[in-house]
């Protein structure tokens, strides 16, 4: 009766680690195929007396892309990481 139990348990342990592998897999490619339309976004010229980090120029990126693709998304977080261009 035990055994059977430890085998249904490594049976079903099989099956969700095999899932976890898909929808990883199934997650990137789905990135890759609705942003299709890619385009460099570099500092805004527009921009005077400040710049932007690294990781805001991601966050542009991002939304450039959404825009160009079509697609909807919020650029949001919990933290203030730089949604505000300080000078």
């Amino acid at each position: 009766q035990i055994s059977s139990l430890l085998q249904e348990r490594s049976e079903e342990d099989e099956n969700a680690a095999e899932f976890n592998k898909a929808s990883n897999a199934s997650t990137g490619s789905y990135y890759a195929s609705a942003h299709l339309k890619m385009e460099e976004v570099r500092q805004p010229s527009i921009l005077v007396g400040g710049s932007l980090k690294e990781y805001q120029i991601a966050g542009l990126q991002w939304m450039v892309s959404l825009y160009n693709n079509k697609l909807n998304g919020i650029l949001a977080d919990e933290m203030g990481l730089g949604k505000t261009i300080q000078t």
